[in-house]
């Protein structure tokens, strides 16, 4: 299936081809609006700041293209900033606006727990209500045998596995590994813990494509500080201080806050189901 993804320059690129090309991807890499403008199928990355990104984003024309794209019926997804600048507005480093295709706005985490966000959260269906006990960084329900704290004080690194056996660096706490939830842990022990954490484990099944064939409850790697929350697009949420969007549909524009190069097995399958089953 052809992909076009946009070469952002607020963005890590490389990594999310290579990850969109081990899904399956027949992908054409290019910043050129004309292009973008005429793909069927987009994703728009992005890292960093709301604001550089959509100042690329408008001086660049990208903006417009990808307004003519899904205007036309192309399917899109939004990775991390890349979600973040599809909706309305962000509150960071003043009033931003974004391209406007979601309703919702952007905010800091609130609470006391350390921002950002940085490790694996649990993510479920957005008919979950917020448990007790989410909302630590690498603390997602169910993720036996692996230690992993909020993270907070720099100067340790923790690898985060992508799908294709690199690695990011990341700062934590007190140097513990954080590794990828196993993959017989997708089923069994973590589903029954999510279970329990979350309440009506029907309840809190995805109801989407994008998350075909993924538990409630699985973990994703997330890299954030601002987040979308109680949005009527809203197909999966996570918890940090309080819960937070972790994904959108609406029609054919997806977006989710989590990074799928980095989240192993789950992360794959998420950009598998974009590229195959997505029309």
């Amino acid at each position: 299936m052809d992909v076009t993804l946009i070469d952002s320059p607020v963005a890590n690129v490389a990594n999310i081809a290579r990850a969109l090309r081990a899904a399956g991807a027949s992908l054409h890499v290019t910043r050129d609006p004309e292009a973008i403008a005429r793909a069927s199928k987009l994703v728009l990355p992005g890292v960093g700041s709301f604001t550089a990104a959509m100042r690329w984003l408008e001086e660049s024309r990208v903006d417009t293209a990808i307004r003519d794209a899904v205007g036309r019926g192309a399917a899109l997804l939004g990775i991390c900033v890349g979600h973040q600048v599809l909706f309305d507005v962000s509150y960071e480093m003043g009033v931003t606006r974004g391209l406007e295709l979601i309703r919702g706005e952007v905010k800091q985490f609130g609470g006391t727990l350390p921002v950002p966000q940085i490790g694996w959260n649990s993510v479920v269906g957005h008919s979950c209500a917020a448990p007790d006990i989410v909302g630590r960084s690498c603390a997602a329900p169910g993720i036996v045998g692996h230690s992993c704290a909020a993270p907070g004080t720099v100067g340790h690194s923790r690898a985060a596995p992508d799908i294709v056996g690199h690695s990011c660096a990341a700062p934590d706490v007190v140097g513990h590994s954080c590794a990828a939830p196993r993959d017989d842990e997708t089923t069994g022990d973590r589903r029954r813990s999510a279970a329990a954490a979350y309440g009506d484990d029907h309840a809190c099944e995805f109801d989407s494509p994008l998350f075909e064939g993924i538990p409630t409850g699985t973990a994703f790697y997330f890299v954030n500080s601002f987040a979308a929350s109680n949005v009527s697009s809203e197909i999966a949420r996570a918890d940090y201080g309080g819960p937070f969007t972790a994904a959108v549909q609406q029609g054919q524009i997806f977006g989710v806050q989590f990074h799928p190069e980095k989240s192993s097995t789950a992360g794959l399958r998420v950009l598998r189901n974009f590229v195959e089953k997505i029309r």
